[in-house]
């Protein structure tokens, strides 16, 4: 099933790895809906650490899909995230892609079942049981 799955996955999504993460996803969504945010929205939104938003920011940034500046709001010095417009084209594309993917693929549904499963079997074990 993984075999055929891995078949089926279109290359050109391969194309978008710096933004083809979780995290960088849900924060190009969420600036591509609200197309300027402050770090401390985005955190609170997607309710991620600290560490996980400014490595995150930083990758996407590094990448320049993102401006990213200090300014004041509501009196307060914030790091306000503004998406480049390539980071808003790229996420589009990566966006059509997807949904192609996953609208043509009948076994994917198999497969991230398969994969819950696999994951619910492994809930309330020890890692390493003892002896």
């Amino acid at each position: 099933l993984e075999n055929n799955l891995r078949r089926e996955i279109p290359k050109e999504i391969f194309d978008f790895k710096e933004i083809f993460h979780p995290v960088r996803l849900s924060i190009l969504k969420l600036l591509y809906e609200n197309t300027q945010m402050t770090s401390i929205e985005i955190k609170e939104t997607l309710d991620l650490s600290w560490n996980d938003v400014k490595s995150n920011l930083n990758v996407l940034q590094k990448k320049e899909y993102l401006h990213i500046e200090q300014q004041f709001v509501e009196g307060l010095m914030r790091m306000v995230v503004t998406p480049e417009p390539k980071a808003l084209t790229q996420f589009q594309k990566l966006s059509e892609l997807l949904e192609v993917f996953i609208q043509s693929t009948p076994n994917l549904s198999k497969y991230l079942d398969h994969v819950i499963e696999i994951a619910d079997r492994g809930k309330g074990e020890e890692m390493y049981p003892s002896n």
